[in-house]
């Protein structure tokens, strides 16, 4: 097993996600399109999280600091829309770039041997049975979700499509 293919798939993401994000001011970042909805902040957030999870799943050192990012942008938390409650725009697209330079990295170096242990996310274990299953969903699906969030935010705020 290697995850050769879900890491060009995470390269991918990366560019997509740069032309999701190249309009998107900080004062847009931390508007939901609805009350319950997420915005553009929290995903980025969100996926600079899980991502830096995925990275210390495969013995890699994440590029922010889990245990302060994990309340805010972890499974199961909800956005903020106060803009000074936590990192700011910016800081926040620097972590998701980070996250994507680690993992690539860190994906690309991981053992067939790591790869094939079992996923230390035990709720996930019956559909996602290896670490290398999991960082793969990490690195591919669970990207791809919630850029398509972010896409959505975009065309209801009247933005063009990129594909």
């Amino acid at each position: 097993m290697s995850l050769e293919a879900q890491m060009t798939q995470y390269r991918f993401l990366r560019q997509y996600g740069e032309g999701l994000l190249a309009d998107i001011d900080a004062e847009d970042a931390f508007r939901p399109v609805h009350e319950n909805g997420h915005h553009p902040a929290w995903i980025i957030g969100h996926l600079a999280t899980i991502g830096s999870r995925g990275i210390a799943m495969l013995g890699g050192q994440p590029p922010i600091d889990l245990e302060e990012w994990s309340p805010r942008f972890g499974i199961g938390s909800e956005p903020t829309n106060d803009p000074g409650d936590g990192p700011s725009w910016d800081e926040l697209i620097a972590a998701w770039r980070a996250t994507h330079d680690v993992a690539d990295e860190v994906g690309r170096e991981a053992s067939v041997a790591l790869l094939n242990k079992p996923n230390p996310i035990e709720r996930r274990r019956d559909t996602l049975p290896t670490t290398g299953d999991m960082a793969g969903f990490i690195f591919s699906s669970h990207e791809a979700v919630h850029l398509g969030q972010l896409s959505a935010w975009r065309r209801v705020q009247g933005r063009p499509r990129l594909f």
